[in-house]
This record gives structure tokens, sequence and C-alpha cells, in this order.
């Protein structure tokens, strides 16, 4: 998954298995340009080639929609709060005049982002050795902890007595929180939570039978 800012593009790479969309992070970072994305596409992350790639469209629009136009597999997402449902597709590529969907096309992919960011605090409170939990290297540090713990779920009451929950951010860069927020968007896409114990889809190629605990 990727967060697009003006000068660079950050990143998470994550691998998911069963049961209960047990995750690995195995890599995460900066890269400056789609250039250096393009490259990331053709790695290989603990054996795996990458499976699904989410970029962020909020920002730098027309680029991130030409790069999924070239690169199979990329979807550009955006986090929305005003849509019922978690995941909502929209059709970008559209033929002139008539409207009609282009075959082979991009899509849009929207998520209710404040869902997703519960759904994450949640997956950081999992114990390890529990179904579900949120793996991180040893070497992960303070600059993506704090930066996924950048944004706090307040609650208040409005005049007429209601309970209103909204997340205000706490801290000036979020990136890697909207990457791992996007994770589990991508999970869903994929459908990790009904994958038979025991395999993992981490992050590419078909889910396979897997005995150890790293993707």
């Amino acid at each position: 998954t990727v967060d697009v800012q003006a000068d660079s593009l950050y990143y998470t790479v994550r691998g998911w298995g069963a049961p209960g969309e047990e995750s690995w992070l195995t890599r995460y970072g900066t890269i400056p340009d789609f250039p250096a994305l393009a490259s990331m596409l053709q790695d290989e992350y603990s054996g795996y080639r990458l499976n699904l790639i989410l970029i962020d469209a909020r920002y730098r629009t027309g680029e991130v929609y030409e790069f999924c136009r070239l690169h199979g597999g990329c979807i550009p997402i955006m986090g929305v709060e005003n849509q019922f449902q978690p995941l909502r597709w929209s059709m970008i590529d559209r033929m002139p005049g008539s409207g009609a969907p282009i075959v082979g096309g991009i899509r849009l992919l929207t998520i209710r982002s404040s869902q997703f960011r519960e759904w994450l605090f949640h997956r950081l409170a999992i114990r390890r050795g529990d179904p579900g939990y949120w793996h991180l290297p040893g070497e992960a540090g303070d600059d993506y902890a704090r930066q996924i713990t950048a944004e706090i779920l307040v609650e208040r009451k409005d005049t007429a007595g209601r309970l209103i929950r909204k997340w205000k951010q706490v801290r000036s860069a979020n990136h890697y929180l909207d990457c791992e927020v996007y994770q589990l968007a991508g999970a869903s896409v994929l459908g990790i939570r009904y994958l038979p114990a025991g395999t993992t889809q981490a992050p590419g190629a078909p889910a396979t039978p897997s005995k150890n605990t790293t993707p």
C-alpha cells in the first residue's frame, strides 16, 4: 500500500494468513517517485511476489490513475467518511460520449476509513499468538510507531446528547497509518478471512500452505 506525497511515496508491504487474518509487516519506508515504485513491483518479499497494490489517489490523482493503467495489480484507493458500506468500487475509465465502462479500465476503491481505523487499533491490541496478531519486525523504528499512532478516537456528546465519535490527528505525520489502514482494506478485497487455516497469501502468488509463522 502506498501513501502519495508531494515529493515522496510512503509504503508498507504486508503478508497475510489464516486464521484470523494474521499479518506480517515485511517492509516499509519511502521512495522518491513512481519509477521507483514500478521497480519495487518486480521485487520479491520474503519469497513472495506482490499480489495487490493499493495507491492513495487523494493527491496527485492523475498520476496515480495513469500508473494504475500501466501496471496490473495496482488499484487507486481513497478513504472517505460519507459512505455507508466499508468498500465501494467506482469505474474511472469510461467511453467518451456514451459513458460506458471501458473493458479493462481502472476502478477506484473507496473505503469508509474510520471503520478500518477502528479495526486497525483493535488489531494492535491483539496479543502475540492469538488469531489476527499484527506482526512487526524487530527493526521497526520510532518513526513507524509514531505515525501509526498519530490519530486518536475522540468521543463527545452533541447538543442533543448523542454520542459522536471522531478521529483526531495528534501528530503531523500519519502516512504509515494510512498505509496500514489500506492494508486492512486490501485484506478484505483479497478475502483473506475466508482462507483455510494454515495458509498464507503474503503478499503475492496464490495462497499456499505454510507450517511457519512467517510469510
